[in-house]
């Protein structure tokens, strides 16, 4: 997504909780802005986000997504937090962030949410 968007000539703002994923997407993608921030943490993103992003905002792509080791009937209370945690909170948090941005500058923009099925 980002590399397709990239040629296309759109400002990318990528957020990793790995730094070498990052670092590997700048070599491929120039340009790209590198946020890292582990998205199980509310209050860090939020702050990185603020402190990152432009203020206005055109459009957001929320693919960040975990899954666990094992069957659903084995899933574990820790496992199915930190699902939750980056999958359903995490797009709660940036969106929000980003929309307000939208809302702040008056442009309006598209937010698209991606995910998948793992259990």
């Amino acid at each position: 997504m980002c590399k397709s968007l990239h040629t296309l000539g759109a400002t990318i703002y990528a957020l990793d909780v790995n730094p070498d994923a990052l670092a590997d997407l700048g070599k491929e993608c120039p340009g790209v802005k590198s946020i890292c921030v582990d998205l199980l943490d509310w209050n860090a993103t939020r702050a990185a986000l603020e402190n990152h992003l432009p203020d206005i905002m055109h459009g957001l792509v929320n693919n960040a997504g975990i899954g666990v080791d094992g069957t659903f009937m084995k899933i574990q209370p820790d496992g199915f937090d930190k699902v939750i945690g980056v999958n359903v909170k995490a797009i709660v948090n940036v969106t929000q962030v980003v929309a307000q941005r939208m809302i702040n500058g008056g442009t309006g923009g598209s937010i698209v949410n991606m995910s998948s099925l793992v259990f």
